[in-house]
């Protein structure tokens, strides 16, 4: 039987080499909506180095993953995570992009499992956290359908031009 492209969902580690880093280029100017609605700017040239290299204070890029999200052979986002933060048994997804041609069909479900079994690998991790920003609260009813629920935590952020609020929701894997 014949596997349906519609469900080949893969991840692969993006690594800081220069076709890694032309490859997430492109994801993140083909989400260039995602950009402005969350920064309230567009991704400049060197958007995917500032994506690998954010790392939060006191963490390593040893414990940062940012993963190719590949339909067949077609890369059609990207995800971030933080391994042991912001304690060793929790991992935090920083962004999940999907390009627009993507979304609303069923593929961020499929990719986020994918992560999900990723993170759940990970020895002593226990939960996983996401904060969605104000500004783009339309994504809480996907994150709360695959099992997150909101904390009441809430804090103020700035990023670019953007000022907002950070909703965050937490998932108990284990």
């Amino acid at each position: 039987m014949a596997q349906d492209p519609q469900t080949n969902i893969r991840l692969r580690l993006l690594k800081p080499t220069a076709g890694d880093r032309k490859k997430l280029q492109r994801i993140l100017e083909g989400a260039a909506d995602y950009h402005w609605l969350t920064t309230g700017t567009l991704p400049d040239e060197e958007a995917a180095n500032s994506f690998l290299a954010a790392c939060p204070r006191g963490k390593e890029l040893s414990d940062k993953f940012v993963f190719g999200i590949t339909l067949g052979r077609r890369l059609i986002g990207c995800v971030d995570v933080i391994r042991a933060f912001p304690a060793d048994d929790t991992a935090v997804i920083n962004d999940f992009i999907l390009l627009p041609d993507y979304r609303r069909r069923g593929l961020g479900r499929r990719s986020y499992e994918k992560v999900d079994g990723i993170i759940r690998s990970w020895a002593g991790c226990s939960r996983i956290r996401i904060g969605v920003l104000g500004v783009n609260s339309q994504v809480l009813p996907f994150w709360e359908s695959v099992g997150f629920r909101r904390t009441g935590e809430r804090f103020p952020e700035k990023i670019g031009r953007i000022t907002t609020d950070v909703i965050v929701l937490e998932k108990i894997i284990g």
